[in-house]
């Protein structure tokens, strides 16, 4: 609750965006497309596919037997911040 005594709520759009956003980091953008109902893959790459690079990298480098530290969290990628 608030602290004006007001409680907070979730909408159904809050809920479809958060299940759209859960399942986008767990398959494949054309599985989330039929998940999420949509009838173009540009809509669900658009709203649902974030891929940042810190995070690509991350899992490329943990995946792979080779041992090399990251640059730190907005450095890499060409230097831009998040």
């Amino acid at each position: 609750m608030k602290a004006e005594g007001k409680v907070n709520f979730a909408s159904l759009h809050d809920l479809r965006r958060t299940f759209g956003s859960r399942w986008a980091k767990l398959v494949k953008p054309a599985v989330l497309m039929r998940l999420m109902r949509h009838e173009n893959i540009q809509t669900t790459m658009a709203y649902y596919v974030d891929l940042d690079c810190d995070e690509i990298a991350e899992d490329l480098w943990q995946s792979s037997a080779v041992s090399v530290p990251l640059a730190p969290a907005g450095e890499g990628c060409g230097g831009r911040e998040k």
